[in-house]
């Protein structure tokens, strides 16, 4: 986990470093580097099951290097959930996506990967909710999306497909989540 943190950090510090280097942006080329926070809400399911309503908050930077290419990296909590074998679960994670940007016009289509450590894991036993050991630590997965910006403020839509088995058992469960987002570039 540590290794994780450090990995995201240096990423972050590396990307900002970078283009911090690079000259000021002009209307051919348009490389200004943009932090900002999202938060929003979220639909997810386990393998399809019901769906649960959570929620999320984070930090992104996009980092544009053409007027029609970049990508953009971000850190976020999610919280999301689903139900497994009749019983409800909810997770925490954090989710780490790397994401290529197409540039259309006003709008950013969104293509990349995931990775989210499991913070916490809990089912719902007699309405009350118990800590679970059997789900795995590691969530991977693909993302693809599309963002707006209107000027400081922008919404985001995108969909997160698990690719890693997330249950301790020998069932094939994976995660499934849709976002929608409201950013602000700081």
């Amino acid at each position: 986990m540590k290794a994780l943190f450090t990995f995201l950090f240096l990423t972050f510090y590396v990307g900002a470093i970078a283009f911090a280097q690079s000259p000021e942006p002009t209307a051919e080329e348009p490389t200004k580097q943009i932090f900002g926070f999202r938060a929003g809400g979220n639909l997810s399911s386990i393998s399809g099951n019901d769906l649960y309503l959570g929620y999320h908050a984070g930090f992104f930077t996009d980092m544009p290097f053409s007027k029609k290419y970049g990508f953009s990296v971000e850190l976020n909590y999610a919280r999301q959930g689903g139900t497994f074998q009749g019983t409800p679960i909810k997770m925490d994670y954090i989710v780490f996506p790397v994401l290529f940007n197409l540039y259309v016009s006003e709008v950013a289509l969104q293509a990349g990967a995931y990775a989210a450590p499991l913070l916490s894991a809990q089912n719902a036993q007699d309405g009350y909710y118990n800590s679970t050991g059997n789900i795995n630590n590691m969530d991977l997965g693909l993302a693809v999306g599309v963002k707006r910006a209107l000027g400081t403020v922008g919404v985001g839509l995108r969909y997160y497909q698990g690719l890693q088995n997330v249950a301790g058992s020998g069932s094939k469960v994976v995660n499934h989540k849709l976002e929608l987002s409201l950013r602000l570039n700081l």
